[in-house]
Formats: structure tokens, C-alpha cells, sequence
């Protein structure tokens, strides 16, 4: 659990951001090239998926906006070279809850 204090929410206006929020990438592909060494490395992230949900919380910490905040990868796939990876990286779920005062 994040609680951010007053302090720093007074400035900004939470009011206005979406209550939902998706955003997918189905894949990402990622090259490195070093010229003068010529090494060629590619990294492949596949099945990205950000979903967001304001919400109205009365919890321990009184009124205050939630946010549930989650990412999803299915795959990651470092170091690739001729099609084979030297590491792989199969889900990843992140998920966060933000209490924000009012």
C-alpha cells in the first residue's frame, strides 16, 4: 500500500484523471547495435497490458481517491541472438493499490 501525504497532493487535481484506463501492447521489440564492436543484441517484450481504476475509498487512512494500478507481461525475452535467448522471462503480474487524501 502507497499513501502519498497532503503535502504533495495539494497541487494537483485527481479529480480529472479517467476512472478507467487499458492500454495493450501486444509486442514490443527492442534492439541494441553497437557499431564499432558490431555486436547486435535484439530484446523482444511481448503481451503488455496497463489497466488503471479510480475508485471512492473510506479506508484506514479516511477519504481519499484509489487507485488499483496493474501491469501484466507475458513474455520477456533478453539477450536474443539467432533465435535463441539467454534469458526468458515468462509473466510478470505488478499489481498497487495508491490511496490519495482528499
Amino acid at each position: 500500500m502507497v499513501v502519498i501525504p497532503p503535502s504533495l497532493v495539494e497541487r494537483c487535481d485527481f479529480n480529472v484523471l479517467m476512472d478507467d484506463i487499458c492500454f495493450n501492447l501486444p509486442k514490443l521489440d527492442v534492439k541494441f547495435v553497437h557499431g564499432q564492436f558490431d555486436i547486435v543484441v535484439e530484446n523482444n517484450v511481448m503481451g503488455i497490458q496497463l489497466k488503471s481504476i479510480k475508485s471512492r475509498s473510506t479506508e484506514n487512512v479516511g477519504e481519499s481517491t484509489l487507485l488499483d494500478v496493474q501491469l501484466d507481461v507475458i513474455e520477456i525475452q533478453l539477450f536474443r541472438e539467432a533465435g535463441s535467448s539467454v534469458l526468458e522471462i515468462m509473466k510478470i503480474d505488478v499489481v498497487s493499490f495508491v490511496y490519495i487524501p482528499i
